[in-house]
């Protein structure tokens, strides 16, 4: 998104040569190499100056100098007497044009500058010159968005971002997600962990819970010997929420601990949203209000369930 809302932005490269001196001797040709070394660092400045872009200007044709000085960069190629103007544009073919028009400029700048003596006067001659000698190429090299930069870059920040979210979500999680979480929160030991099965989910009671029975009778043996001089008589199955599967819990916990020769009742306490009458599929027309009530025995609201030793006192 950040590349689609940037500007297209070219740029080309023009090269010029600083020529100092004369080349008459090895010597003269060394002195002016190195003043010529000398001199084109000391011309980087002219490229951004008011007087380079009005030439630049008037070369183009251009009825403004606004914007010409902050689209050139200038640099001398190390240890060499290479001067180059790099131009930016909206176009491929206006970069190329204003570079060449910037090193033009630049050299008449130079010439006009290093041929005025102390006095102030121009003199007719200088051993100093700026020659182009390499012209910007068209088209220019696409400088800006970098799309596959933006996106390496983009992809770093996201990942980033996602994982700095992640912490803090984490950070801020309430929710209890393991056995560990809870027993510390709670205080108390884990009686059993049943996994998810599809057994479960099937709303009525299954006698065949494939790999969830083993942890149902878990549950059931370690209710039974949570404390072995007074076993539990009277067991509650609740949760903070609906639907977490505490009547199904319920129900399978009481068809176990009938199974294994307790006498159960099971009295289904959820007067908003009963459902023990449809898990185990029997008729749950009068039950746990009507005793509370007195409008009916409890011997007379018992309902014998699937098992001989269960009996259920519905909702």
């Amino acid at each position: 998104v950040y590349s689609l809302t940037q500007p297209t932005v070219y740029s080309a490269t023009s090269t010029a040569y600083v020529v100092a001196g004369t080349s008459e001797s090895t010597g003269d040709a060394l002195a002016g190499s190195a003043l010529a070394k000398e001199k084109a660092a000391t011309y980087l400045p002219l490229v951004s100056s008011q007087q380079v872009a009005m030439r630049i200007a008037e070369d183009l044709g251009l009825t403004s100098t606004q914007g010409i000085a902050g689209s050139l960069t200038a640099s001398v190629v190390k240890e060499s007497v290479l001067f180059q103007v790099t131009a930016t544009s909206s176009t491929a073919q206006s970069a190329s044009r204003l570079a060449q028009a910037a090193v033009r400029a630049t050299a008449a700048e130079v010439q006009a500058l290093e041929t005025i003596n102390p006095t102030g006067d121009a003199t007719a001659t200088t051993v100093i010159r700026v020659v182009p000698v390499q012209q910007a190429a068209t088209p220019a090299v696409r400088v800006s968005p970098t799309v596959k930069r933006n996106l390496v870059i983009g992809t770093l920040l996201g990942l980033s971002l996602g994982f700095v979210i992640a912490l803090i979500r984490r950070a801020m999680d309430r929710r209890v997600r393991m056995s560990t979480e809870a027993e510390e929160l709670a205080g108390v030991g884990t009686l059993g962990i049943i996994p998810s099965a599809p057994e479960l989910a099937t709303g009525k009671l299954s006698p065949h819970l494939g790999p969830a029975a083993e942890a149902m009778r878990l549950l059931r043996t370690n209710i039974r010997f949570v404390s072995v001089d007074h076993p539990p008589r009277s067991i509650v199955v609740t949760s903070a929420n609906p639907d977490e599967g505490k009547s199904t819990i319920a129900a399978h916990l009481a068809f176990m601990l009938a199974a294994s020769g307790q006498p159960t009742i099971l009295i289904d306490a959820d007067l908003r949203r009963p459902s023990q009458a449809e898990l185990f599929d029997v008729d749950g027309a009068v039950g746990l209000t009507q005793v509370l009530a007195r409008a009916v025995p409890l011997m007379d609201a018992l309902v014998t369930g699937p098992h001989p030793n269960l009996e259920l006192l519905l909702a």
